[in-house]
């Protein structure tokens, strides 16, 4: 377990929290109705029905009793929150809402959940509240909303809209899912919280723990009518709380995601099953515990390689998977490090239900994960591998209908994304691997991608040896000056492929 400070108090102070659900994407809700986005409205009560014919969410649900014949439902958003919460039979009481400092100049905005007692019923929906245009509070009247739906087992998408005497939705928004579906253009929603652990660097964690960062830069002035009461005592809640919501909610989908393996087999549907294991569909954000030099370990080891190497070797008497802890030495200077980008836990926990389901097994992780070890975020070499053997799999090197189903034609491209040379396959080293330390070792990356893997073989237990090593190593100033180098490194590297990245302090200069 991680070991946590007394957190410091600062008398009342701010409450806040921080969770990353829906981008605002720069907007600005005065361009429009649904700010500077297109997006359709229905013209009324029956192009909204049309709209939501199929769809049995709970947004849906309520709308389809509380809309006009305009297609509006008077009222404000707390009429809309209340109805939600009728539709889902949860108390008052129960509602929670959590404050993210976004990435428009770290303006809050505020997350909703309802039955926030039971993390899997309040993951059925999320209210997304975003920075208003032009004032220092929250857009009240164009808010986001996601919604899960048992029967199509994914989240519908909902935009709301001001008109008339009340408010309307834009069903299914394309913006939103240009936001999460990230550099891939996911289609199905999947909730992201950009930090879910400890220490929660841009949330405010109160009660129980004080997220420094977010009090340092919770914008002045910030706060206004509607994030005033979105925020009110017995309303607002810490951001250890909302991490249980959001990984049942990674749950659903994660679950459903894996359910298509007994599908027919389609290309796009076996190139999405292994995508996880090879490139970055998102990212997490861990940052160090104050000034202690607590640091989540995932900062420099990716948790699907130590999973895997442990499977493996269990027997093996190795620290790094033992501890999820690195112990560096505390800052001499600067302040603690924050925002290291790391592998989203949405690709992580994609990865595991492969190994749980039998679509991989450990050694297939390890094959992957072995190669650029050292950058468990943001590997090009790793991702090319899944982009090039797509590429082969559409030119015919792969015939989708000579397979069973999804599951099989993914093991397929999952064996063709390991060869890199013409003859040559990582597989090829039988019970060891190809481990490749850092790509940026041109001579020896280039030897394993022309298939020469005589001085990166490696046995697993071997390269365990070696990652112990490294991760020790790297409790000494001089790793802490790396880790610091590679945090910059990554934050400029997330802002690029990601629309939702959050602000991390020192990638201001990113190109």
């Amino acid at each position: 377990m991680i070991a946590r400070r007394q957190p410091r108090r600062r008398g009342h102070g701010l409450l806040s929290v921080c969770a990353v659900l829906s981008a605002a994407c720069g907007e600005d809700p005065s361009a429009g109705a649904c700010g500077e986005h297109d997006c359709t409205l229905p013209a009324d009560r029956a192009e909204l029905l049309q709209q939501l014919d199929g769809f049995a969410d709970p947004v849906a649900l309520w709308l389809r009793e509380a809309a006009n014949d305009a297609g509006d439902v008077p009222g404000d958003h707390e009429d809309w929150l209340a109805g939600l919460r009728g539709v889902l039979g949860c108390d008052a009481a129960d509602e929670r809402s959590f404050v993210v400092l976004s990435n428009a100049a770290f303006a809050p905005k505020a997350i909703v959940t309802q039955c926030a007692t039971d993390p899997v019923a309040a993951s059925r929906l999320f209210a997304v509240f975003e920075p208003g245009a032009g004032e220092d509070t929250l857009d009240g009247e164009r808010f986001r909303l996601a919604a899960w739906d048992p029967d199509a087992a994914a989240f519908h998408r909902y935009q709301v809209a001001p008109r008339g005497q009340g408010l309307t939705v834009a069903v299914e928004p394309e913006f939103c899912g240009s936001c999460h579906g990230g550099p891939f253009a996911i289609e199905a929603w999947t909730p992201i919280m950009n930090e879910m652990t400890n220490p929660w660097a841009q949330w405010n964690a109160e009660p129980g723990f004080e997220s420094f960062a977010f009090h340092e830069n919770f914008p002045a002035g910030a706060g206004g009518p509607v994030y005033d009461a979105l925020t009110r005592e017995g309303r607002l809640d810490s951001a250890s709380n909302l991490e249980p919501i959001v990984r049942a909610a990674i749950d659903r989908t994660t679950a459903a995601r894996i359910a298509t393996r007994s599908a027919a087999p389609t290309l796009d549907g076996a190139a999405a099953l292994v995508r996880p294991v090879f490139c970055d569909e998102n990212a997490n954000y861990v940052s160090e515990v104050h000034d202690s030099g607590e640091l989540l370990q995932t900062a420099v080891l990716d948790p699907g390689l130590r999973r895997a190497l442990a499977q493996l070797e269990p027997d093996a008497d190795w620290d790094f998977t033992r501890d999820e802890v690195l112990t560096l030495p505390p800052p001499q200077q600067g302040g603690a490090m924050v925002m290291i980008a790391v592998r989203g836990e949405l690709t992580v926990q994609a990865e595991a239900a492969l190994l749980s389901r039998g679509v991989l097994a450990p050694i297939d992780v390890v094959r992957v994960r072995a190669l650029d070890w050292t950058h468990p975020f943001d590997s090009a070499l790793r991702c090319q591998l899944w982009r090039d053997a797509v590429a082969r799999a559409e030119a015919g090197a792969l015939v989708p209908a000579d397979f069973a189903d999804d599951a099989a034609l993914a093991r397929a491209l999952f064996d063709e994304a390991l060869r890199v040379a013409p003859g040559a396959s990582l597989a090829d080293v039988g019970d060891d691997v190809v481990a490749l330390d850092d790509a940026a070792d041109a001579a020896a990356t280039a030897a394993v991608l022309a298939g020469d893997f005589t001085a990166a073989r490696s046995s697993p237990r071997a390269l365990g040896d070696r990652i112990d090593a490294a991760v020790a190593a790297l409790a000494s100033p001089q790793g802490r000056d790396a880790i610091e180098r590679e945090r910059i490194r990554r934050g400029c590297a997330a802002r690029l492929l990601f629309p939702i990245a959050p602000i991390v302090p020192g990638t201001e200069t990113c190109s």
